[in-house]
């Protein structure tokens, strides 16, 4: 795409909508104010600044709740990763399932939007999109179209995971894709007898660098999930405040301790967090004061609200802190990162000792 065709004079909210669309080509290092126009020129300045000071400060608030939070990384490796003095084996990345087998709750806006506040505060982040709705691939805006080595072609041993990734339009942002070609996986692993374990033994041969694998799973407690479970550090759940919820989340608690028991004695709550809130109605508040009653400090402090910004960022093919960092659920994702951040920085000590 032409980036010049972008900016044009504005008269009209259609022709708004395209400068602003200009003007996010230009955070995505894709064109230059410079290349705009002259007759929107100072339009596409001011708002091209507005953002990126937007854009710097929340990462900036998200970065100073980042050190000593990586998992053995600190600050110290982020500031000199850029410039080759620190070894990227060194760091062991932290590998977080993202699973509810309820459908529609938002697993896949966490996980991309996750992943991409993760990487503004300097993280190296790893989405492994382990659906094959593929939503979260689209999400990041590749197609899903068989051209490239995905993550089928990993758990069949097909392709090696570094074969594999993609880079996406957000610095720090590395996506492993998916394609409908992975339902299939279901049915071919079935009689292997390390078929809960493909993904698992992959870690060993992921590139070095990352600090977080985020790995999107799909609405159901099938094989995908189980070896997304079997190969995570965490397991995050992300849940709507509605009665039904809370049976599923009790279904998938339950299958995180067997998992734990005959696959992966690592694997713990990293927490569940309410996605979609509306706090303009009773039941959800209801159901969120009873899931904090009887989960306690295992539900995040962080509420990610109802909001149509997260899902127009999705259809353009990028998280919503590259859409509109000013947005509540943009704001609400960065606080989530904040948070996670915070309380990793906390349990490491524990962590280390018992190391």
């Amino acid at each position: 795409m032409n980036p010049r065709g972008l900016c044009r004079e504005v008269t009209g909210p259609e022709d708004e909508e395209t400068l602003r669309f200009g003007a996010r080509q230009v955070l995505q290092g894709e064109q230059t104010v410079e290349q705009c126009g002259r007759h929107d020129l100072d339009g596409a300045e001011a708002e091209v600044e507005q953002r990126s000071a937007t854009l710097r400060a929340a990462a900036l608030s998200v970065r100073n709740g980042l050190h000593g939070c990586c998992p053995r990384t600190s600050m110290f490796h982020v500031k000199h990763r850029r410039s080759g003095t620190l070894d990227p084996g060194s760091r062991v990345p932290a590998w977080i399932a993202i699973a509810n087998q309820k459908g529609g709750v938002g697993k896949t806006t966490t996980a991309i939007n996750l992943g991409a506040s993760l990487a503004a505060a300097d993280c190296r982040v790893l989405l492994v999109d382990a659906d094959p709705q593929s939503n979260a691939t689209s999400g990041l805006g590749h197609a899903a179209d068989g051209s490239h080595p995905t993550l089928y072609d990993v758990l069949i041993e097909r392709a090696g995971i570094g074969e594999a990734i993609l880079s996406t339009a957000f610095a720090g942002l590395d996506l492993l894709p998916s394609d409908r070609d992975l339902a299939g996986a279901n049915v071919e692993l079935a009689t292997l007898a390390d078929r809960a374990l493909r993904l698992s033994r992959q870690r060993r041969s992921l590139p070095a660098g990352y600090d977080f694998v985020l790995v999107d799973c799909p609405p159901s407690l099938d094989l995908l999930t189980l070896n997304a479970l079997a190969a995570a550090d965490t397991l995050l759940v992300p849940m709507q405040c509605e009665y039904f919820a809370m049976e599923g989340v009790s279904a998938l608690l339950q299958t995180m301790d067997s998992v734990r028991a005959t696959l992966n004695p690592r694997l713990h709550l990293e927490g569940l967090v309410f996605t979609m809130f509306d706090g303009r109605t009773s039941l959800s508040r209801q159901v969120a004061a009873e899931l904090r009653g009887h989960f306690g400090s295992s539900v995040l402090e962080t509420v990610v609200p109802r909001n149509i910004r997260l899902a127009e960022a999705a259809s353009h093919g990028i998280p919503a802190l590259q859409y509109d960092v000013r947005c509540k659920g943009a704001t609400a994702y960065l606080a989530l990162a904040r948070e996670m951040l915070k309380r990793r920085r906390q349990q490491l000590p524990a962590h280390d000792h018992a190391a």
